[in-house]
């Protein structure tokens, strides 16, 4: 379980945003219980990106059993962040085909 600090700090308000961000990706669960959506939706307004919510998966998406769905997604990101960050003309990173069992 998370601590209760590590939860307290969670729940601060977004006062602190530095106005340069690194590519961020907000993930979550639209059926998380302990960050519902609309925290989810304003946890990502706060950094100008816009939210990736999930059906199904629960708060530890990557110990559901649909934990491939999110590994997909934070896969995807990053493949796209890699790619953008590159060099003109420097071939992209091309992400396997399947995801290990």
């Amino acid at each position: 379980p998370e601590s209760r600090r590590a939860i307290r700090n969670l729940l601060q308000r977004f006062e602190h945003v530095p106005s340069e961000l690194q590519p961020m990706l907000v993930i979550g669960s639209r059926d998380d219980a302990l960050f519902g959506e609309k925290s989810q939706r304003t946890t990502a307004r706060a950094y100008g990106v816009s939210p990736v919510l999930l059906d199904g998966p629960c708060h530890d998406m990557m110990l559901d059993p649909q934990w491939r769905v999110a590994a997909g997604c934070v896969l995807e990101f990053l493949r796209a962040s890699v790619n953008s960050a590159k060099a003109p003309g420097t071939p992209p990173v091309v992400a396997p085909q399947r995801y290990p069992q």
